[in-house]
């Protein structure tokens, strides 16, 4: 079979071994009349990836064919994705010599796309690895090491940090067991030894080196990833749930069946050392403390604990699913939002609004009000969607902020009362204060974020402080001071390691979570009588915060320079809400007059305007597979809109 790398082609994969052209597309299979690809490999934000064979050679080898094609972006952001393709290029030039480097054999344009050809490694990356074979042991972790640090030591020498550290980029070759590092599109050149311009941002969640996330990555950044990989594939537990925020340190020896070795942890300690200075300098000295190291006994990975879901629903509202297939492809034809479900009118206004995947029952979705009640429903549905009541609690206090616990399991409310309360999805009921009655906030709390391990909540308050908890305990572990304001709005980042927060001193204010330390402070300037900030959200990519303000304005900014990217019009009305869909190319907005807008993220324009609330949109939230929209407003009332 040929296959066709025209991305519009509809039938790409249906092509006689020696085609040419396509017989769907009509588009030319071949590249450079010489490598023909045979199937897709896999896709990223980048780009895709397609086995080849070189019919220039009399044997026809097997060969990698990487095709640039981003996905959704604007114009900044593909001229910054093409740099970085074509700079991985120039990486595989340079570094291929390595046995333990994919060479690269071809780097040119054809029919306006870009494309790289480069040595094909037949095997298995290591997350795929520990999937078929489970964790790794400690001689094979070891061995892993002793694999792995000289190619980075050989990376280094050539004044290259690789960026992007992980198990997907870590193929062993099942012809002779070597393992491969690859996918040097991160990759940044360090002329010299400050690293204060690399400014670029390359994440891989809970991979990815502090220092990294802010923009400044340094050669120990990839040690850093290094040995979250090493703990990762040694436990078979994500990294966000290896490191535990209240200790402010990493845990990963909890997980393992028997203790490792104290000459392997002290490598791994100092290999994850969060602060730069107390990490490993180099990789020759992670190398020369491996020569002298023991080999230890076997690890295990623990069992992992499903949440129970609700029962016994109350009340089913059904709606027909939109048909397929007649929808314009045209741009200006598209369909917009439509409201598929109100919720309400209730006898107060709703105050917030939260989705979560559950477990076995679909979507789980939940309202709070001003009357003090918590409604949860759930959504699901094949040929109709559902929406079923599972169950309401009422509180004495109203209920100002909440979020779902990300396993799914506990709904966290602040409260007006100044308290922090947690209800139990499956039970219905409050199971938990955090703090107690007595080291609340000392006002009303307007803010709720959870960590994405869930293990930590931050709440803030209108006595202008933010409150650190750890959930198990229910302590609290920090009290933040900074703003000198209402704190509305908070938010952690992907991998839990930073808070944003917003207030209406017109700053919002970036944390580390794990010790409460301020490392950045953005201020707007002050207009008397409509000042402060309402919404603080992030995008998934971490690239972006969006705020929204009193002062009627929605602005875009740089995560990592604390700079403005972008203002969108201003409204007629105070910004009350944002939302960012799953993907993070749409941005939501509601407003005070009850209005909702859709904004495109990458034209960086408005796309839809949705009607239907009367009174100002106090709270957005999608579902997590993106469909849908939940709206919570000052009319008394959840609206449920789907994505056209």
């Amino acid at each position: 079979m040929s296959y066709c790398l025209n991305p519009d082609c509809p039938r790409p994969g249906q092509n006689p071994p020696e085609a040419v052209t396509c017989q769907a597309c009509g588009s030319n299979i071949v590249l450079q009349n010489r490598y023909r690809p045979l199937r897709p490999l896999g896709q990223g934000g980048f780009g895709r990836t397609f086995l080849a064979v070189d019919e220039d050679k009399p044997s026809k080898p097997k060969c990698v064919v990487k095709q640039f094609l981003p996905m959704e972006m604007d114009a900044q952001s593909y001229a910054k994705a093409s740099e970085l393709f074509q700079r991985e290029a120039v990486r595989l030039d340079e570094l291929g010599h390595h046995e333990q480097i994919p060479k690269l054999y071809a780097y040119f344009e054809q029919e306006q796309r870009q494309y790289i050809i480069q040595e094909f490694i037949d095997g298995n990356n290591l997350a795929r690895e520990l999937q078929l074979q489970g964790a790794f042991d400690e001689a094979k972790a070891v061995k892993l090491l002793r694999d792995l640090v000289p190619v980075l030591e050989f990376v280094h020498g050539h004044q290259v940090i690789h960026r992007d550290v992980k198990p997907e980029n870590l193929i062993r070759s099942g012809v002779n067991g070597k393992l491969y590092l690859v996918d040097f599109g991160a990759a940044k050149f360090a002329p010299s030894t400050s690293m204060s311009n690399l400014r670029t941002i390359i994440s891989s969640a809970g991979f990815t080196a502090p220092e990294q996330m802010v923009g400044k990555a340094e050669f120990v950044s990839d040690l850093y990833s290094l040995g979250v990989t090493c703990v990762h594939l040694m436990t078979g537990r994500p990294p966000l749930e290896l490191y535990d925020m209240a200790q402010d340190g990493w845990v990963w020896q909890d997980y393992v069946a028997e203790p490792v070795s104290a000459g392997l942890a002290q490598i791994l300690q100092r290999l994850l050392e969060r602060a730069t200075r107390k990490r490993y300098q180099s990789a020759v000295e992670v190398r020369q403390d491996l020569e002298a190291l023991n080999q230890g006994s076997r690890l295990g990975t623990p069992t992992g604990i499903r949440p129970t879901p609700a029962q016994a629903p109350k009340l089913v509202l059904n709606f027909p699913q939109r048909q397929g297939g007649t929808a314009s492809k045209s741009k200006v034809a598209a369909p917009t939002w439509e409201c598929v479900c109100t919720l309400g009118p209730y006898s107060n206004w709703v105050t917030a609004v939260a989705t979560v995947q559950g477990v076995g029952v679909g979507t789980v979705m939940a309202a709070a009000g001003k009357d003090g009640i918590l409604r949860v429903w759930q959504l699901s549905g094949q040929e109709h969607l559902t929406v079923t009541t599972l169950w309401s609690h009422t509180y004495t206090a109203p209920i100002m902020a909440l979020q779902f616990t990300p396993d799914a399991q506990y709904i966290v409310g602040g409260c007006e009362d100044r308290t922090v309360r947690v209800w139990d999805v499956g039970k219905g009921k409050i199971t938990q204060t955090l703090g107690g009655m007595f080291a609340k906030h000392s006002s009303p709390i307007c803010a709720i974020a959870i960590s994405p391990n869930g293990r930590l909540v931050a709440s803030g308050s209108e006595d202008k402080t933010i409150r650190i908890w750890e959930v198990t305990s229910g302590k609290c572990l920090c009290t933040l001071t900074g703003h000198s304001s209402h704190v509305r709005t908070l938010g952690f980042t992907p991998d839990g390691f930073l808070l944003v927060s917003g207030g209406w001193d017109n700053t919002l204010v970036i944390w580390e979570a794990g010790n409460g330390r301020s490392l950045r402070t953005i201020a707007e300037p002050f207009r008397f009588g409509d000042n402060g900030f309402n919404a603080v959200v992030i995008s998934p990519d971490s690239r972006w915060i969006a705020s929204g303000n009193e002062n009627r304005l929605i602005h875009l900014w740089d995560f990592n320079q604390g700079e403005r990217l972008h203002s969108f019009p201003e409204q007629k009305t105070a910004v009350s809400a944002l939302a960012f869909s799953p993907r993070g190319n749409i941005l939501v907005s509601g407003n005070q007059d009850g209005l909702i807008q859709t904004w495109d993220m990458v034209l960086r324009q408005q796309r839809d305007t949705l009607k239907g609330h009367s009174k100002q949109v106090t709270s957005l939230a999608f579902t997590p597979d993106g469909q849908f929209l939940l709206s919570g407003s000052r009319d008394n009332s959840v609206r449920i809109w789907r994505q056209p």
